[in-house]
């Protein structure tokens, strides 16, 4: 095909990134946008010059491959739509409410030969990228993704709408065929939605390493922190800039002199160079050239559903806290 035929389903938050996005490849000819609130959709349409539509169902037979960027309860119905009819599908993440239909759709892409993609945008994170080539052996992660109030995701809580990012990057840098996953804590409370809003994790692999994860929509400065530590190197990732430093330690001695004890750390300090990139357009780049065949994909359907599985089974601890004697409110007793 010389272009491919796209339409985006949803103009929120995400989904207006993501036709502005479209507006700069050369790749794709946006066929339209879909939204059922006509005030928005139209609005958007105007602005791009392109044609509304109001139900996905106007769409079929018109588009080669769609960006479904629904609320998340949505995202099973719209994709799956598409997906019966050999369209090409990104869905924004998390993939689906639940594990069952997460699965269902992903046999359905592999039955109808459509590549489905699911917008984990952190992975086409140019550091992120960077990052795989210089961690070796980790035996200590964590990462903190914090922000202010959001009142935009209602359907789902702070693991599916910001943990999931750091749950997949760690899984895919661990992931190892002799690593496995033995031990998981999480909790959990919530603070203005009918949600967890905040959001903590461990995970114990087998090969002994730990991740802790810190995941909050209820603070007020914005932080977007990955902390890796192995033999040898301290090594920070900073989501929000596309920076990467590591700290070495160069020496360490102690010096007695009269009768004090002196502790003298000597480091290194490296920057690590990153060609920043815009990590959206990367996604829609890889996405379309998976298409039109000039790539195969990077991320194979069976991550997403790990990813999925483990942030489920993070929210199944926390919300079985919440019915037992120990449940943690605001405002309540444990």
């Amino acid at each position: 095909m010389s272009k491919v035929n796209i339409a985006v389903i949803g103009v929120g938050h995400m989904g207006k990134y993501h036709v502005n996005a479209l507006t700069s490849l050369s790749e794709v000819k946006i066929v339209g946008i879909c939204d059922i609130d006509p005030k928005a959709g139209q609005e958007v349409a105007e602005k791009y010059k392109i044609k509304y539509f109001r139900d996905i169902r106007d769409l079929f037979g018109r588009v080669d491959a769609v960006i479904v960027a629904v609320p998340t309860f949505l995202h099973y119905y719209v994709a799956s739509e598409f997906i019966k009819r050999g369209v090409h599908v990104l869905v924004e993440k998390p993939i689906t409410r639940s594990i069952n239909y997460a699965k269902r759709l992903i046999d359905l892409a592999y039955k109808h030969n459509v590549i489905l993609q699911v917008g984990h945008i952190e992975r086409f994170n140019a550091a992120v990228q960077e990052l795989k080539n210089i961690i070796k052996k980790p035996y200590l992660i964590e990462a903190k993704r914090m922000g202010p109030k959001n009142t935009r995701i209602r359907d789902v809580g702070v693991v599916l709408d910001l943990m999931i990012h750091d749950l997949d990057i760690i899984l895919n840098l661990l992931d190892k065929k002799d690593t496995e996953i033995i031990y998981i804590g999480a909790s959990g409370i919530k603070v203005y939605s009918d949600y967890e809003d905040i959001a903590s994790a461990t995970i114990v692999f087998s090969d002994q390493s730990i991740a802790n994860i810190t995941a909050s929509r209820s603070t007020e400065n914005k932080k977007r922190i990955l902390q890796i530590s192995q033999e040898g190197a301290f090594i920070e990732l900073d989501y929000s800039v596309q920076d990467i430093t590591i700290y070495r330690q160069a020496s360490l001695e102690y010096i007695l002199n009269k009768g004090e004890i002196k502790y003298v750390q000597e480091g290194l300090i490296e920057k690590v160079f990153v060609k920043k990139e815009d990590a959206l357009k990367q996604e829609q780049k890889h996405f379309i050239n998976c298409i039109i065949g000039k790539e195969k994909p990077l991320f194979e359907n069976e991550l997403d559903l790990k990813t999925h599985t483990v942030a489920k089974k993070i929210m199944d601890i926390i919300y079985s806290q919440w019915k037992t004697n120990f449940s943690i409110y605001p405002h309540g007793k444990i």
